[in-house]
């Protein structure tokens, strides 16, 4: 595991600690968690980085989302239907809190734009695509993007309606 500790200027925003997260699912498991370094959770996102699917698995097997647990876990999630191992990624970034006003996480089950609602955040904010989660090998559902539709709306958009998934997000309102 990486850990980098110290202060880095990223967008104006001030960072703590940045770690780097290496695990894998198991051949028909959903779910997996990785390890970390105590983080003050509030102040924290974590970002997708990445997978290898083993030799036999589809592109879906590949497809995963990733969450903050709590101070010391971070949970990878996929879709239904998984036969190989996948090694996932991820980097942990937790921010000084006096540069933070709020850290607001979730998932949208995305149809073709599906929308949640947040605490209304200022025009400084910004979001991350936290990951996708799905049950098919459908090329279209590679194409899932997150934006701020408004300051209290978040959207997922997806280019084909043919089957569900679901998208993480991070909304990080600065100071």
């Amino acid at each position: 595991m990486f850990n980098c500790v110290g202060r880095a200027s990223a967008g104006g925003l001030i960072i703590k600690r940045i770690q780097e997260v290496s695990a894998s699912f198991g051949s028909a498991s959903t779910t997996d968690t990785a390890t970390i370094t105590a983080i003050d959770a509030a102040n924290s996102i974590v970002i997708p980085m990445g997978s290898s699917v083993a030799v036999g698995g589809v592109s879906a097997e590949a497809l995963f989302r990733v969450e903050i647990t709590n101070t010391t876990t971070i949970t990878a999630t996929r879709g239904a239907g998984p036969s190989t191992v996948t090694t996932w990624n991820a980097i942990v970034i937790e921010f000084e809190p006096s540069v933070i006003d709020s850290i607001q996480t979730g998932t949208i089950n995305v149809v073709t734009s599906t929308t949640d609602t947040i605490s209304a955040v200022s025009a400084k904010a910004m979001v991350f695509h936290l990951g996708t989660e799905t049950d098919t090998s459908t090329s279209q559902q590679n194409s899932v993007r997150v934006d701020l539709a408004s300051s209290t709306t978040v959207r997922g958009i997806r280019d084909s309606s043919l089957n569900n998934a679901v998208v993480g997000y991070a909304v990080v309102d600065p100071r």
